[in-house]
């Protein structure tokens, strides 16, 4: 059965071999469709630690490779802001679902932008999501449903800054963890 393990140690000999955004996301979500099909995964004391805040969400950090794996909960009638990452992301769904949101911005001038919707889905168990920058990772998450839900995220480096997308203002938040 497909594992965290393996997963990684994939992840690890991909990006060793390319810097392919293309490359990269083709196959890692191949990896984590596999990965999150093993419903044996993550155990409910994980996820009670994980909720609880005693373990923190991050279970793999590649000293290599620089990227990170992180697990997510997310509570019923959850949602993010509008917001970015700055590098690649593959996110798959291990439990329940989740809304998500796509955006694409468009700059008029140095001062303010226009972003739209592009696309809106309901990302099941075992569907995979990814994030592609710039122009492709503008997104908002949001769990539409009553009882918990469980995401796995593969990002392209630790997220130590990101952008919040105020569209009621027209503005951009730029910020630092």
């Amino acid at each position: 059965m497909y594992c965290f393990e393996s997963f990684v140690n994939d992840l690890e000999r991909l990006l060793d071999t390319t810097g392919s955004y293309n490359e990269i996301i083709r196959n890692c979500t191949m990896y984590m469709k596999k990965l999150v099909s093993n419903r044996e995964l993550i155990s409910q004391r994980t996820i009670d630690d994980i909720m609880s805040g005693s373990i923190d969400n991050t279970v793999y950090s590649s000293k290599r490779n620089d990227f990170v794996v992180q697990i997510f909960t997310w509570d019923a009638k959850s949602i993010t802001p509008v917001h970015d990452h700055d590098t690649w992301g593959v996110m798959g769904i291990y439990y329940n679902k989740l809304f998500v949101t796509e955006y694409s911005l468009t700059n008029i001038d140095h001062n303010s932008y226009d972003i739209n919707v592009s696309q809106e889905y309901f990302a099941k168990s075992g569907d995979v999501c990814y994030l592609i920058p710039p122009d492709e990772e503008i997104h908002k998450i949001e769990n539409r449903t009553d009882s918990l839900s469980i995401s796995i995220h593969v990002y392209g480096k630790p997220i130590k800054e990101y952008n919040v997308y105020d569209l009621e203002n027209g503005q951009i938040i730029h910020n630092v963890v």
